[in-house]
């Protein structure tokens, strides 16, 4: 099987090129391209597709007629039924140029095949285009939501071998059916699958966590044979968030993708002790981490001066040293008005820099009430109008983040107001935002009071899996979190269950080395990488 996405996936990203860019670094083989009307008949865009595909070295399996929704070949209006005929044998010149052997043909919305008269007309309408497939080299797949005895009705009336199937696993679910009987029931039609989940409609459910069995649907697709293209069609819109799917795909399809992936290790920018780029990717090379997290001073510079952003990006993408994050860490539950104010005001210009220096992650704390220091616990932080607070400033930062196409990633601590994972789901109902998301760090959650660490760390990986958009990796010493951190590898915790989570079900994550001194960088991330291959 290969591993490809819709291109709705990049819908941030406007330019063709930048699309395949972004798919062809993420590991996938292939966009499937949405065409609309316009774009058939103008024809601009064909070439640029041409283009972007050659410079990305990805392919175009597929083509999406989605506007085809509106009204499609089936259409009772004839005059409608001959602008969709019109439409696919245009798609199907361009699926000639691009390479791509499949058109989906849907028949959704003012589409949708209702009673036997509709079928009927589909039928004629295939019949009259699948010639010219057959010409083109081209198959055309109906996706629909019509019953196996439907569909398998169609194919034996039309008796073409162009004729076949685009499998969705969620839109059977949301009709009542079973996905995996489906698929077997269809098997010698099926000729391309979309993951996607549905909670209430298809495509509204992070992949893995609605209704859809993913572990049957794949017993069933390995069951018929299948081997041929799973386009992820998510809806989600950042690539750390299609990062995680394609990490749950390769997770219950192991080696779909062209990757072989291992978690990105960093470290923050706070602990080198220079600025300038060159200088930086230097020591992160020689100290075996490939990431940064820019921290502190140099963040507020590079935030604050574009040209100092821009050259640092540069320099540290041609050395394969990744930005992986803005560590904004302002505190967002600060009792000072002037204070807060200013915090919320710097996280926001973090998450409108984001993007230009080559993340979509912001990081900080959920914040706390004491004072005077941003880092200490406070008994105010229990209460009710301390998580207010953060509210608040959540309220003016994650439309400020949906604007930016950028990610405002949380780290719950027993010292802030986000201090259990209580308060994660509190802040998860309340925002309903892809937006919001949070730090994986479970050491911030373990100290000597509580009992069975390793089912606590079990549970909120379980959880939570779906949430995250960055790891850290430290340990602790045997009095706990109050202690302070410590290096990977030199406290009193067994990680084995955690080091498995990030090598086995979520390697897309970077992960940011914590509790080290400079000096302690090569050996820390020697010690994960050997837990992680172990």
């Amino acid at each position: 099987m290969r591993l490809g996405a819709v291109e709705q996936l990049f819908d941030d990203i406007q330019d063709d090129r930048d699309r395949f860019i972004a798919a062809n670094r993420l590991g996938l083989h292939g966009l499937e391209i949405m065409l609309t009307r316009q774009q058939l008949r103008d024809g601009a865009r064909l070439n640029r597709l041409a283009e972007a595909k050659a410079a990305a070295g990805l392919e175009i399996p597929s083509l999406m007629m989605f506007e085809l929704n509106s009204g499609g070949i089936a259409s009772a209006d004839e005059a409608v039924a001959a602008e969709a005929d019109k439409d696919i044998r245009i798609a199907m010149r361009w699926a000639a140029a691009l390479g791509a052997k499949h058109i989906l043909v849907p028949f959704f919305v003012s589409a949708d095949l209702e009673t036997p008269d509709d079928i009927a007309r589909a039928i004629r309408g295939f019949s009259r285009l699948l010639p010219e497939a057959q010409a083109h080299g081209v198959h055309l797949l109906m996706e629909s939501t019509l019953p196996s005895r439907d569909i398998l009705a169609m194919a034996d009336a039309l008796q073409h071998a162009h004729f076949g199937v685009y499998f969705d696993v969620a839109n059977m679910v949301a009709r009542g059916m079973d996905s995996a009987a489906e698929i077997h029931a269809q098997a010698p039609l099926i000729r391309q699958v979309h993951f996607k989940d549905t909670g209430i409609r298809p495509g509204d459910g992070v992949l893995g966590t609605g209704l859809v069995d993913y572990p049957a649907c794949v017993t069933a697709l390995r069951a018929i044979g299948y081997d041929g293209w799973i386009m992820l069609e998510t809806m989600r819109r950042t690539a750390p968030l299609v990062a995680r799917d394609i990490a749950f795909t390769e997770w219950l399809l192991p080696g779909i993708s062209r990757q072989s992936r291992r978690p990105r290790l960093a470290v923050s920018s706070a602990l080198m002790d220079t600025h300038d780029p060159h200088a930086l990717a230097d020591v992160c090379r020689q100290q075996g981490v490939y990431g940064l997290m820019l921290e502190g001073t140099l963040l507020e510079q590079v935030v604050r001066d574009a040209s100092a952003g821009d050259a640092l990006r540069l320099a540290l993408e041609e050395a394969d040293i990744a930005i992986v994050a803005l560590g904004a860490n302002h505190n967002l539950a600060a009792k000072d008005e002037a204070r807060w104010q200013h915090n919320i005001a710097f996280v926001r210009a973090c998450l409108n820099a984001a993007r230009r220096l080559g993340t979509a992650i912001v990081v900080t704390g959920g914040g706390t009430r004491h004072p005077v220091d941003d880092q200490a616990n406070s008994p105010e932080n229990w209460r009710a109008d301390a998580r207010q607070r953060l509210f608040d400033a959540l309220d003016a930062l994650l439309p400020a983040a949906q604007d930016a196409h950028a990610l405002l990633a949380l780290e719950p601590h027993v010292h802030s107001v986000i201090r259990t994972q209580v308060h994660m789901t509190e802040l998860a109902d309340r925002f309903r935002s892809d937006h919001l998301q949070f730090v994986l760090s479970p050491y911030g959650f373990l100290w000597e009071r509580q009992a069975g660490p390793d089912a606590f760390v079990r549970g909120l990986l379980s959880r939570w899996e779906h949430r995250f958009v960055l790891a850290q990796a430290a340990d602790l010493p045997a009095g706990g979190i109050d202690e302070g951190l410590l290096p990977f590898g030199e406290g009193a915790l067994d990680q084995e269950d955690y080091i498995s989570f990030l090598a086995r079900i979520r390697p897309d994550l970077p992960v940011v080395l914590r509790g080290v001194e400079a000096g302690q960088i090569s050996a820390s991330a020697s010690r994960l990488r050997a837990a992680m291959q172990g």
